[in-house]
């Protein structure tokens, strides 16, 4: 598991965000979270720590107006300000030079900045956001630390469990498709009707039987722009990256035969497989091991940050928000996955760069 601590560092250094020094409050403000041995988080502590998350990871900053949420990320920052206060020295003094480090590369920023400035005036100053890295980064450590011993035990027949449930997804697949969309993936407007997009897909399939070239129809009809411009060619993929439909249909169509329209969430597919590779355990390469080792890593962090939690016996008490207006938390739902019509469903068993305890 990669945990948040490290994805926090690596983006605030790599994406060198400002905000003004403009003095915020020192006020610790009403207690939002409590834990064992009289351990408590302030509601500013808290902010300053969202405040960062904002402006160094924009995609999780469009759910933190959602409650349940933002409740996992102060379940998750008790986590980190409790494992801080128990690195080692070497550690501790580690997360000081990784503070150190982002300070400069915020202060660099800030001076040329003038709209993040503005955006976090009064929120978050340069030394705010400094004690947050260290506090973060301190924690993370650990939790790396914790990260690493549990991923020394995994075993081949852990990973090879994870393998048996959906073999077929390791397939190495190479396919042409044509998409016929219904949807504009990018505004969700209707683009036809299923009827229509059937139509056209029959059409296309037809042509194509008839001696027509991919490349051609591909440029006239496909709708993913993805693939459209290479006569809609996805070479040597692993089947677990597309959509369920998609990958059932790349897993068991005959080879070489132009089979009839598959409907996705995207559109209907005239689809040709050109060439598939029936994975086994043994065959598999060392990335997609990897990817098994990731997966059953996430699910031992998540059990242990859950047993962590309930030993720290966490009580929070965050701050009521009002609800934000019908489809505002919705704005940008989708358009990531439907770039190119096909991707879906590897991530289940890819995603072992995910944060255990959250959704990205």
């Amino acid at each position: 598991m990669m945990m948040l601590a490290s994805a926090v560092l690596a983006m605030t250094l790599l994406a060198g965000c400002g905000s003004n020094d403009n003095a915020a409050s020192d006020d610790p403000g009403q207690v939002v979270a409590t834990y064992k041995d009289g351990g408590e988080v302030g509601e500013t502590e808290f902010n300053h720590y969202i405040s960062l998350v904002e402006i160094t990871d924009p995609q999780k900053a469009m759910y933190l107006s959602i409650p349940q949420f933002k409740e996992q990320e102060l379940q998750m920052y008790v986590l980190y300000k409790y494992y801080a206060g128990v690195a080692s020295d070497e550690q501790k003094e580690s997360a000081k030079e990784n503070a150190a480090s982002f300070k400069t590369e915020m202060q660099n920023a800030m001076d040329e900045d003038d709209q993040l400035k503005e955006m976090l005036d009064g929120k978050l100053t340069v030394n705010q956001a400094e004690d947050v890295v260290e506090l973060v980064s301190a924690g993370g450590m650990v939790l790396q630390e914790k990260s690493a011993e549990l991923e020394a035990q995994i075993t081949d027949e852990e990973r090879k469990a994870i393998f048996d449930e959906n073999p077929s997804d390791y397939n190495t697949v190479t396919v042409r498709h044509i998409l016929v969309g219904t949807t504009d993936p990018q505004t969700g407007e209707e683009l036809r009707t299923d009827e229509e997009a059937l139509a056209r897909a029959e059409e296309v399939k037809q042509k194509l039987e008839d001696g027509g070239d991919w490349q051609a129809l591909a440029e006239e009809y496909s709708d993913d722009e993805g693939s459209k411009a290479n006569g809609g060619l996805y070479e040597s993929q692993q089947a677990g990256g597309w959509v369920a439909e998609f990958k059932e249909a790349a897993n068991t169509q005959e080879i070489g035969v132009i089979g009839d329209p598959v409907l996705t969430e995207f559109g209907y597919h005239v689809m040709l497989v050109e060439a598939r590779e029936e994975a086994s355990f043994d065959s598999l390469s060392e990335e997609v091991k990897t990817q098994l080792t990731n997966t059953v890593l996430n699910t031992k962090m998540n059990e242990f940050l859950e047993g962590e939690q309930e030993s720290l016996n966490i009580e929070t008490n965050l701050p009521e928000e009002e609800a934000p207006a019908a489809g505002e938390d919705e704005a940008g739902n989708g358009a990531n996955s439907a770039e190119n019509g096909t991707e879906g469903g590897a991530a289940d068993n890819a995603d072992g760069n995910a944060e255990a305890n959250t959704t990205e």
